[in-house]
């Protein structure tokens, strides 16, 4: 969970001080974030080519995972 304060606080800063904040403990958060940025940049607006089968796999597999999780999670926890 990232507040909208610290996500902009961090996104929207200057060259400069992104740089320096390259140099300090987070250099994986902002590495991640340069590669995702890269990847939308390189989206042309195209959906991809998947094989029919896999279309209601991908629309339920994560409703069903997550009903696995909250499952689990209180048969666990007791919550």
């Amino acid at each position: 969970y990232i507040p909208v304060y610290h996500w902009a606080r961090y996104n929207f800063c200057s060259p400069a001080e992104f740089i320096e904040r390259l140099k300090g403990a987070n250099t994986w958060w902002y590495l991640t974030h340069i590669a995702i940025a890269a990847l939308l940049a390189a989206y042309k607006g195209e959906k991809g080519n998947a094989p029919r089968w896999f279309h209601p796999v991908y629309r339920y597999f994560y409703p069903g995972h997550l009903l696995i999780l909250g499952l689990l999670r209180h048969l666990v926890f007791r919550i």
